[in-house]
């Protein structure tokens, strides 16, 4: 066996004189045996630079060359090299000299580290997109078989996961054969293989028509989401729905529902939950071509899986699926088949179930229409709103306005009524955040009756109290919000008289600054006159408060609504007290006040 010293390699014994004219490649091979990681990646960043101190053709003679020989070594290494050679055509001499570097993917493409081919396939592909025709066919095509055909398994995989690419540039006498290939993909030995073999079938289906597919590749896929390892099945799965579009036609549907089937009813939730979750897209999929009762028992084995995960995906899908049925057989569906289910759902352990139930509810009302809605749904979805479940609560309540637009606002409103005060006090902040809202849309169709009899107190007194800013804040908002359909003189008599006794019994700062926004915003929404007569004097009587934050607002608050006042106002009443606030001990008072005196013009106090 010979020696190291006995074997001959033009670079074990690198010239580095600069009149070398491989000076460049010998500087790289010294870096290259570095121990310092760094030096060793720095040296691969100035690719370009080595390659145009060489020219375009000693780079593609002489460099491409050293770098296949010497591309072994650490992962890291390996990934900067990968990296740069996506981008390094220019340094060839240009696209038509992309195809050079394809022994090198090749070889990285074998590497046991998934993230160095990664970064090779996605450089490989980045170049392929710069081939011409006869560049694909004359070298991109070997290399792919090169790779299908590679000894290890991390060659097949690297293959698998480019297939698309080259085949997608390919003419049809050229796919052919390709195809063939890659139903040995599908059936390797190795699982890591077919796995990537499944997961690339979804890129087949933009490039090949209903027929071919089945007589080609169709029996490949059957057997690979039927495949003794779980994640192969999985892989498959992802694609059933694209692949049963472009098959259904074609002759294909006992397999294609064979198949289906195994992805609903099989023995793997991951295989079933992936089903659950595109269980839509499935049944569009089908489309007419099959009979409805198929789609139901599929979705019916989702609903009632074992596990909770899937039930959830099942039921979130039910009034989307539901809506697909055959208009004339859709409430007898629903009412005979499904509605069972969901009373069952409802006394669900699992939250996430019950949750998923809550947000479908009002798209199966809307089918059902009013009566039938009433009588089957409404039980249900009271239920939920009973429940001690916060989560489940905030889904129900975000979708009440969908059911009351279905059932009627009148039939809903009688169902809240008896339950504001148990949900206004929900220990769910989100919670009663969301029943604030629906109870001001309520109030909007219900009118001001019913307003001041049910909802005035938790507006007034629950809300406009809570420990939360973004609910106190929100409350306010709405309440103004509520002038413009229910009157200023509504206002005037149902609310600023109780917002004016609360800031005068209020002993909380942070209540009295509650409702100083609320005032303010109230003015806003009832004009000048209101304003001026029933909210400045309580506003000028706050400027006086003992607490420092309060005074800086009512300054803050003076300015912004000054265009609401008449000079005779702003010189007199306003400027007196601003003057007082300009020369408070608090700083940020006397700041506020300064500056709102300026902002009406006023002269500031000496």
């Amino acid at each position: 066996m010979k020696s190291n010293e006995d074997k001959h390699n033009p670079h074990d014994c690198p010239d580095f004189s600069p009149d070398n004219e491989l000076y460049p490649i010998n500087v790289l091979a010294d870096e290259l045996t570095s121990d310092d990681m760094q030096i060793k990646i720095q040296s691969i960043n100035n690719l370009e630079t080595i390659a145009l101190a060489l020219g375009t053709q000693k780079t593609r003679d002489e460099l491409i060359p050293f770098l296949l020989e010497n591309n072994g070594g650490e992962d890291e290494l390996l990934i900067a090299i990968a990296e740069k050679l996506g981008n390094f055509n220019a340094c060839l001499g240009g696209d038509e000299y992309a195809h050079c570097i394809i022994p090198i993917f090749e070889s990285l493409g074998t590497v046991e580290e998934t993230l160095v081919r990664d970064v090779t396939i996605k450089s490989y592909k980045k170049i392929l997109s710069t081939f011409s025709q006869h560049q694909i066919e004359e070298y991109a095509v070997p290399s792919l078989k090169r790779l299908i055909a590679g000894e290890w398994f991390t060659a097949r995989v690297s293959a698998a996961n480019l297939f698309h690419s080259i085949y997608e540039r390919l003419k049809e006498n050229f796919r052919g054969e390709l195809r063939i290939s890659y139903r040995t993909l599908c059936s390797d030995e190795t699982p890591m293989v077919r796995r990537c073999a499944a997961s690339n079938f979804i890129f087949f289906l933009n490039h090949i028509d209903g027929a071919t597919f089945r007589s080609d590749l169709l029996s490949s896929y059957n057997s690979l989401i039927k495949d003794e390892e779980e994640t192969v099945r999985e892989n498959a799965t992802t694609c059933l729905a694209s692949i049963i579009k472009i098959c259904c036609n074609s002759g294909s549907m006992n397999v294609l529902i064979e198949i289906t089937k195994f992805a609903f009813e099989g023995k793997d939730w991951g295989v079933r939950i992936m089903g659950a979750r595109d269980i839509i897209s499935i049944q569009r999929a089908f489309g007419k071509t099959v009979k409805p009762s198929h789609m139901i028992k599929f979705m019916e084995s989702c609903l009632k899986d074992e596990e909770s995960g899937i039930r959830s995906l099942a039921i979130q899908s039910l009034s989307d699926f539901c809506e697909y049925l055959p208009e004339d057989e859709q409430i007898d569906i629903i009412i005979e088949t499904f509605l069972p289910i969901m009373n069952q759902l409802c006394l669900e352990q699992s939250n996430n179930v019950r949750s998923s139930l809550s947000i479908s509810i009002a798209g199966i009302s809307k089918i059902l229409k009013k009566e039938l809605a009433i009588k089957h749904i409404l039980p249900i979805w009271l239920a939920l709103l009973h429940n001690d479940s916060s989560d489940i609560r905030f889904s129900i309540l975000e979708e009440m306005m969908k059911m009351a637009n279905t059932i009627g606002y009148d039939e809903i409103s009688q169902r809240i009524v008896p339950m504001i005060e148990e949900i206004c006090a929900d220990p769910k902040w989100r919670v009663r955040h969301s029943f604030l809202k629906c109870i001001k849309i309520l109030s909007e169709h219900m009118g001001t009756n019913f307003f001041n009899e049910y909802m005035a107190n938790p507006f007034l007194e629950t809300y406009l109290n809570d420990s939360v800013l973004t609910i106190r804040n929100t409350a306010a908002e709405l309440l103004s919000d509520l002038v413009k359909p229910f009157g200023v003189v509504w206002a005037q008599e149902n609310i600023i008289p109780v917002m004016v006794q609360q800031l005068n019994n209020s002993t909380n700062y942070l209540r009295r600054l509650t409702l100083l926004y609320a005032l303010r915003l109230m003015a806003e929404s009832c004009g000048s006159e209101v304003f001026l007569q029933c909210l400045l004097p309580i506003i000028l009587k706050l400027g006086l408060d003992k607490v420092s934050n309060v005074r800086f607002n009512v300054c803050k608050l003076l300015e912004k609504l000054a265009p609401l006042m008449d000079s005779t106002t702003i010189n007199t009443k306003v400027k007196q007290l601003l003057d007082n606030l300009a020369k408070d001990d608090d700083d940020e008072v006397k700041w506020y006040a300064k500056s709102a005196l300026k902002s009406m013009n006023l002269p500031l106090p000496k």
